[in-house]
Order: C-alpha cells, then sequence, then structure tokens
C-alpha cells in the first residue's frame, strides 16, 4: 500500500510524509490510519496489540516477583526471554524493563559482570555519559528520569562491587549532577547516598560529609520516608567514621523510623551501606538477592558501623 493510497480526507499525502518522518499523529489521524489498515490504533501508536501487551507487562511482572523473592536464577530466566521476544523491538518502554530485570536478576544471581555489562549498553542508550548536560525535553517525562537514574544507581552499585571505585564515582558523579536540573526526588537522593556509599570505600571523608549534609537537607526538604531512610543511614556511616556517636545514634534512629513507614519497595535499599535494617551495630552483610530487589542496594562492605540507637 502506497502513500497515495491511504490518503484521504484528513490525511493528505505530504502529511503522511511527515507521519513517516517521525512526526507525531493526532488521535483522530490515529483512527483514520487504523481503519483504513484494518489494525487497532494502539497497534499504531505502540507497536503492539493491546491484549499482548498487557501480557508482557504481566509477565514483567511475574519476573519482578520472583527476582523480590530471592528467587534469582528462576527471574533471569523470565528475563532473558521477554529480552530475546522480538514483540519488544516496538516497545522499548517495555524493552527496557525487561533489561534492567535482567541485569539485576544477573546480580543477584552472583554475575556482575554481565550485570555491570547490561546495565552500561542501557544507560548508554538512554543517556549516554559523553552527555554532560541533557536537553530539556528529557526531564519532561518524570519516568523516563527515575528510569535513568535507577539504571546509574545500579550500575554505580555493581561497579562498587567488582572493586572498581573510580568507574562507580564516574557514574554517580555524572548522572547526580546532569540529573539534578529535573529537581530532587526519592530516587535522585539513593543515588546521592550510592555515591556516598562509594566515597566511604575511597575514605573520602570531606566529601563524605559535605555530600552527606546535602543529602540531608535535601531528604528533609522532601519528607519522605525513602528520601529520608536513604540520607539518615549514610549519614549515620559519615558520622560514626568522624567519631561522632551522638550523631550516628541519632541519624540511625531517623532512618530506623523512616524506614518503619515503608512497605514498597522492599527494605535494604536507597544506597545504604551494610546492616541495614537491621540495629545499627550491625555488620552482617545482606545476601545478593536482598541486594539487587531494587536499584539501589547496600555496599559491598562496612567500613564502620554507627552504634546502636538508644531505646
Amino acid at each position: 500500500m502506497t502513500l497515495d493510497d491511504l490518503s484521504g480526507s484528513q490525511l493528505s499525502t505530504r502529511r503522511l510524509t511527515l507521519l513517516e518522518d517521525g512526526v507525531d499523529a493526532t488521535a483522530q489521524e490515529l483512527r483514520e490510519l487504523a481503519a483504513m489498515l484494518g489494525c487497532s490504533p494502539l497497534v499504531l501508536r505502540h507497536g503492539l496489540p493491546a491484549d499482548r501487551g498487557a501480557q508482557i507487562r504481566q509477565e514483567l511482572a511475574r519476573a519482578d516477583d520472583a527476582l523480590a523473592q530471592g528467587l534469582a536464577a528462576e527471574a533471569r530466566a523470565q528475563y532473558a526471554a521477554l529480552v530475546d521476544d522480538p514483540a519488544l523491538g516496538s516497545r522499548p518502554d517495555l524493552w527496557c524493563q525487561a533489561e534492567l530485570g535482567l541485569a539485576l536478576a544477573a546480580e543477584a544471581d552472583g554475575d556482575l559482570p554481565e550485570a555491570i555489562e547490561r546495565l552500561t549498553y542501557l544507560l548508554a542508550v538512554l543517556a549516554p555519559l559523553d552527555e554532560q548536560q541533557l536537553p530539556p525535553m528529557a526531564f519532561e517525562d518524570r519516568e523516563e528520569t527515575e528510569h535513568r537514574i535507577g539504571i546509574a544507581l545500579a550500575l554505580c552499585r555493581c561497579l562498587r562491587e567488582v572493586g572498581d571505585l573510580s568507574a562507580s564515582v564516574n557514574i554517580g558523579e555524572i548522572t547526580f549532577t546532569r540529573e539534578l536540573p529535573g529537581g530532587w526526588t526519592d530516587r535522585g537522593i539513593e543515588l546521592g547516598a550510592t555515591l556516598l556509599a562509594a566515597y566511604i570505600e575511597r575514605g573520602e571523608q570531606t566529601i563524605c560529609r559535605a555530600l552527606a549534609a546535602q543529602l540531608l537537607e535535601a531528604a528533609e526538604q522532601l519528607g519522605t520516608p525513602r528520601a529520608l531512610r536513604a540520607a539518615c543511614w549514610n549519614g549515620a556511616t559519615v558520622a560514626a567514621i568522624d567519631g561522632d556517636a551522638s550523631l550516628a545514634a541519632d541519624l540511625g534512629e531517623r532512618a530506623l523510623a523512616a524506614h518503619a513507614h515503608l512497605t514498597d519497595p522492599p527494605a535494604r535499599q536507597a544506597g545504604c551501606e551494610p546492616g541495614w535494617p537491621r540495629t545499627c551495630s550491625s555488620t552482617a552483610r545482606p545476601s545478593m538477592p536482598e541486594r539487587a530487589r531494587c536499584c539501589s542496594s547496600p555496599s559491598k562492605s562496612w567500613q564502620a558501623a554507627p552504634p546502636a540507637p538508644s531505646t
């Protein structure tokens, strides 16, 4: 079928050419095209029949549940099957979800090299690191911004896990800086906490103090449990390293209080140092499945445990 065949009362050949070149079609234009082609407007907009899109989302949800339950190998197989599905080629949003899930499942399964490879590729597709500034339109969709931050956060963590602190800090710093124009969010503060954990492992205490204070101020302005948990917990770590037991205990208590209000997403997220969410004096390292439940889970080693909160 040619453009001339498709042109009608509302769609000139010139207009069809513009649509073909990437200009967004109006709802009326989609309906008219769909009627002539004998398909649903949803297929033209999203590239998949509505029922197939819903099926893929259900399969993603099952894989997410498996990962949240610590079934890393099972989740990894489910995500891999989705990534290999040609249908995702027409739905980049679902493809990104599946790729991120596969990377997190690989991390949970102990395969950090594959996790790093997939996360690096995803970040390169969505926000290449050589772009120091993102265009204003990049912040128009908050969900996409949060998705970019989540990918960078996971990559920052995985690189720290394998001991590549320089690369971890580089990813964290670039993302932290260029995503700030979009404003503070829970995920942004969790990224900052993950970056702070890398600084802690590098022993850069001056930078740690400054970043911990910045995150705490932003978290208090947001006032959300997720933000406060991330900022207060790693802030407690920095205070403990400084030898300020009183401040460490206070921040630890605030982190635990914030955590008590959270049921979703799962615990041990937000870039918190290991020991989360047990007592502030815990040095136990959470299991790998627990660490990959969210894009922001604890770091590799406990530099200095803050004292237990007073009771």
